[in-house]
């Protein structure tokens, strides 16, 4: 007797060729919004971390630090004498504004 051989069943369901275009559109957009909205967040970053001088001369888009200069910004930042009364002044602001 001879083996009779089952048909195998997919369960994958197969996509027509307006969604595959719509789903790579679809991307190529997603990747421009997410550009859109993460680039503000990279560009302080990078700046916090540049010279101010190099930041300041910089042309164009800013992918990485202008002359990467983190210690010595940092450093004057806790050493400054009025940064806590500066911090003070903008948590007193924030709290006014936020309670109109």
């Amino acid at each position: 007797m001879a083996k009779q051989k089952k048909a195998v069943v997919s369960n994958v369901i197969r996509r027509s060729r307006g969604e595959q275009i719509f789903n790579v559109f679809n991307i190529i957009i997603m990747l421009f919004m997410l550009f859109i909205c993460a680039y503000p967040f990279w560009y302080v970053i990078c700046a916090s971390f540049s010279n101010a001088d190099a930041l300041v001369v910089s042309e164009g888009m800013l992918w990485l630090p202008a002359k990467f200069d983190l210690l010595r910004k940092y450093f004057d930042l806790c050493i400054r004498r009025y940064i806590y009364s500066d911090y003070n002044d903008s948590v007193e602001c924030l709290l006014c504004i936020s309670s109109i």
